[in-house]
């Protein structure tokens, strides 16, 4: 694990070392995932045409990485988000939401992200889980691959190896996705130390989920503009 540069002391030279070695492995995933997210691309290219969809999911804090392909200023209509919150039946604060980690253990709840939201065969899925490891992203793999659908996980292969799985099947979501692209973060997320601090802190993952996540944007409108199909991109409302 690194530390970063004059660990304790807050100067500038100190904080940006903490913010690159942070941010470094989004930088890695990126490029070992290059050739992956151009294929990657191409399969969403020819599905969208055929009349598939898209959909992306992440919980807790991966679920940033759907949020960058939603909605968002510079991408384009490319996905349906999938949220566990749209299945709670009683809306809660979202802290307690986050803080909350039982809805993603839950195999249940992936058998029913497919009901709510309507996957079928030919659509594309794409789940992001940094351990990898939880019920709910498993068996929403599982049950997409019975039904014909792509899947893509998006994960933490050195903290899924390094983790048992806690799905019924033993299995985690790089043993059962069509495809895994390594977010390239480290076992426990942080990378960061302090002999003061008693664990590591400077989380990785959300940094290299939302890179990935632009880095497959990017690869999608250059397939529909080298194929010459129409690219509407979403401009921010705020200009």
């Amino acid at each position: 694990m690194d530390s970063p540069a004059s660990a304790g002391a807050n100067t500038h030279e100190a904080v940006i070392e903490a913010a690159r070695k942070i941010n470094a492995p989004a930088m890695r995933a990126v490029q070992q995932a290059a050739d992956t997210l151009v294929d990657l691309a191409e399969r969403i290219v020819e599905a969208t045409a055929d009349g598939h969809q898209v959909f992306a999911f992440g919980a807790g804090h991966a679920d940033m990485f759907a949020m960058e392909l939603y909605s968002r200023a510079g991408g384009l209509r490319l996905c349906q988000i999938m949220h566990l919150t749209d299945l709670d039946p009683q809306k809660r604060p979202f802290g307690m939401q986050m803080r909350d980690s039982e809805p993603e253990r839950d195999p249940a709840n992936g058998a029913e992200l497919i009901r709510h939201y309507g996957i079928a065969n030919g659509d594309i899925v794409l789940i992001a889980s940094n351990s990898g490891r939880n019920g709910a992203a498993v068996e929403l793999a599982l049950r997409c691959r019975d039904l014909g659908a792509f899947t893509a996980a998006f994960t933490s292969v050195a903290h899924s190896q390094a983790v048992a799985s806690r799905h019924p099947s033993g299995k985690r979501l790089l043993d059962v996705a069509d495809v895994v692209v390594d977010n390239c973060c480290p076992l426990g997320d942080a990378v960061l130390s302090d002999p003061r601090v008693n664990h590591a802190f400077g989380a990785t993952s959300s940094l290299s989920f939302c890179l990935l996540a632009q880095a497959l944007n990017v690869a999608v409108v250059r397939t529909l503009a080298d194929r010459h199909l129409p690219v509407e991109v979403l401009v921010s409302a705020n200009v």
